[in-house]
């Protein structure tokens, strides 16, 4: 498996910050980044401009919509920890996120203790393609439950939850939500033509994509970034 350089990883890990703070959703945010889970658990967010040098590694992201906690209740936000480097091998391998909020969602996709996100096999199918702000856009996916009905047999982290969601006919939770998208003037150089976000009920279902086909990892955005790779010391396009 190909690496980056520290050099490398700190240009890449400065151009997420860039497209996950441009995300903009009333439903979406703040988001908080930490150098270390070390700095994370001791509260020692970054400035901005910290985090645009490239030491943003570790992020607090806060939903702010109804997400189911029970069969009955809703909570009205929850808030997911991403450790990008968790895998070992950004962008090579799987960041590792959790829920960190209490209730937990009741979703078939969150451990319901731990909290882990279970997130799908896209990133690792991606190759090192996709962004951070795509996985960050699929969490909110996986939290709206709004994906593609899964096979018969498949029970993810919780049994009751996917029947419920089952018997609810795999619909989305929240069938107006707006989703944030990636700013097209970062990832294509050209000015938006539409709004930064994306209403649930106008979209495919979340679906991955391999990265052979340089499209975005998630379904219902902007036209397709294109692929990236590292080039004269930093990440490029």
């Amino acid at each position: 498996m190909p690496a980056l350089t520290p050099t490398e990883l700190r240009s890449k890990l400065a151009y997420e910050y860039e497209l996950i703070a441009s995300l903009r959703s009333p439903a979406f945010g703040p988001v908080r980044g930490y150098a270390s889970m070390t700095d994370a658990r001791a509260g020692r967010e970054l400035s901005p401009a910290e985090a645009k040098a490239g030491r943003a590694a570790v992020y607090d992201i806060t939903y702010r919509f109804a997400i189911p906690v029970s069969p009955e209740c809703t909570t009205d936000q929850a808030v997911a920890h991403f450790d990008l480097l968790g895998g070992g091998n950004f962008p090579f391998s799987l960041p590792i996120v959790t829920v960190r909020s209490r209730p937990m969602p009741f979703s078939p996709h969150v451990h319901p203790t731990s909290g882990i996100v279970c997130l799908g096999e896209g990133w690792e199918r991606a190759r090192g393609q996709m962004l951070a702000a795509q996985l960050v856009v699929h969490v909110m996916h996986l939290l709206n439950l709004d994906e593609p009905r899964p096979r018969p047999s498949w029970r993810g982290f919780s049994a009751e939850a996917a029947e419920w969601w089952r018997a609810r006919g795999c619909r989305p939770f929240n069938a107006d939500l707006e989703y944030p998208v990636l700013d097209p003037s970062l990832t294509h150089g050209v000015a938006p033509s539409r709004p930064a976000f994306r209403v649930c009920a106008t979209v495919s279902p979340v679906t991955f994509r391999p990265a052979e086909s340089r499209s975005v990892a998630f379904s219902g955005s902007v036209d397709p970034p294109p692929a990236f790779q590292v080039t004269n010391g930093g990440w490029g396009r």
